[in-house]
């Protein structure tokens, strides 16, 4: 093997090497991504499991048979379905 095949051979790795740096860093950004896209879609299934129990949002019911209110953390009213409505 000659002097100019082992310095072909060293640039070539070179390179190598610095492609693979870079691959690594890309894999690390790529998972950390995809860590925060999780955890945002579990927040996201939070958020719709809690406004369809009605525990959050404007519209909310404390239990069944109980009263409806909407917006009553924003000085908001109760509804009322029967036909009679109460004092």
């Amino acid at each position: 093997m000659s002097g100019k095949q082992l310095y072909t051979t060293n640039q070539n790795l070179s390179t190598t090497n610095q492609n693979l740096a870079d691959t690594n860093k890309s894999l690390a950004e790529t998972n950390k991504n995809v860590s925060a896209t999780t955890t945002n879609i579990t927040n996201l299934q939070n958020t719709i499991k809690n406004i369809s129990s009605g525990s959050v949002g404007l519209v909310q019911q404390s239990a069944a048979g109980k009263d409806i209110t909407v917006a009553k953390d924003l000085d908001g009213c109760l509804l009322y379905t029967s036909p009679s409505p109460r004092d």
